[in-house]
C-alpha cells in the first residue's frame, strides 16, 4: 500500500468500531450500511458491530425470501448434478422479498435521530441511502475452509450441514456471482472496505487507499500465494516438488491462481 495511506488503515475490533464510530458522527439520523459477501462470520462482525450502540439495528436476512421460495427459483441455476450447474443471470434482489424490504425502509425512515445500522449481504440494496457504507469482503478460499468447518452456509439458506463440495458449487455458480456484480456497483460508493478473513482479526481501511494499493499493485510484476487443495484423484507428486504436508491425503489442486471476471 502506498505510504501515504498508511493512516487510513486500523485493526482489532476496538479501533475499528472507533474510527466507524468517528466517521457516523453527526446530527440527526446517521445510516451507517454495513454490506457483506458470502461468508462473513455474523456471529463475530454483528456482535462487534453492536458496540456502536445503534438505536436501530437492521439485519437485511430479515427483508429474505424463505427458503423453499428462493430455491424454488435457482434450481435451474443450481441443478441436481453433483458438480456441474450454470452461471446465474440473477442480482442481488432475486434473495429478497419486496413487501419485506419496504418494511425495514419504512422502520428506518421513522428513526428521528441516532445511529442506524444496517447490517448482512445485500444491505445496501435493502438500505440504499447511507451516510457511511462499509464493504465487509471475504477471500473464497477462506469462505471454502469455513464450508468445510460447518461456519457458514450459502445466501438465504441455512444449509451449513450440507456437504462443503454441493455449498462450494452453489457459491460458484449462484451466490459469488451474484456478489460480484453488487460489489463491482458499489465500488464508487463504498467509504471503507472491511476484511474478516482472519477470525478476531478484523481490518479496516478507506476505500480510497485500498484502490490505490490494487493500482499500484497491477503496475508491477506480483505473484498471488499458491493454491494446494486435496481432491478425487492423485497428488502425491507435489508433496515432495513443494514440500507440503505429507499427512494430507493428496494435493490434487496445485495452481497459482484463477483469474476470473
Amino acid at each position: 500500500m502506498p505510504a501515504a495511506y498508511a493512516r487510513e488503515c486500523t485493526s482489532g475490533w476496538d479501533t475499528v468500531v472507533e474510527e466507524i464510530r468517528r466517521a457516523a458522527t453527526g446530527e440527526g439520523r446517521r445510516v451507517v450500511v454495513v454490506d457483506c459477501y458470502q461468508g462473513v462470520l455474523d456471529a463475530e462482525v454483528a456482535t462487534a458491530l453492536q458496540r456502536l450502540s445503534p438505536t436501530l439495528f437492521v439485519d437485511s436476512a430479515k427483508a429474505m425470501r424463505q427458503p423453499e421460495k428462493l430455491n424454488e427459483i435457482l434450481k435451474d441455476d443450481i441443478t441436481d448434478d453433483a458438480v456441474f450447474g450454470f452461471m446465474t443471470r440473477f442480482n442481488m434482489e432475486v434473495y429478497f422479498d419486496a413487501e419485506r424490504v419496504a418494511a425495514l425502509r419504512r422502520t428506518i425512515e421513522a428513526v428521528p435521530q441516532g445511529l442506524v445500522l444496517v447490517y448482512g449481504i445485500g444491505a445496501a440494496y435493502v438500505q440504499p441511502e447511507w451516510d457511511v457504507l462499509i464493504y465487509a469482503d471475504m477471500a473464497r478460499w477462506e469462505i471454502q475452509r469455513r464450508f468445510r468447518k460447518n461456519l457458514v452456509g450459502n445466501i438465504g439458506v441455512d444449509n451449513r450441514q450440507e456437504s462443503a463440495s454441493l455449498q462450494y458449487k452453489r457459491a460458484f455458480f449462484v451466490d459469488w456471482r451474484i456478489c460480484d456484480r453488487w460489489k463491482k456497483r458499489l465500488f464508487d460508493r463504498m467509504d471503507y472496505i472491511l476484511d474478516t478473513n482472519e477470525e478476531g482479526q478484523p481490518r479496516l481501511a478507506t476505500a480510497r487507499s485500498v484502490f490505490a494499493a490494487l493500482e499500484a499493485t497491477a503496475r508491477r510484476p506480483f505473484r498471488v500465494v499458491p493454491f494446494f487443495d486435496p481432491g478425487p484423484w492423485g497428488g502425491q507428486w507435489m508433496k515432495e516438488v513443494c514440500d507440503l504436508d505429507r499427512s494430507e491425503k493428496n494435493f490434487a489442486w496445485c495452481f497459482d491462481c484463477v483469474p476470473e471476471e
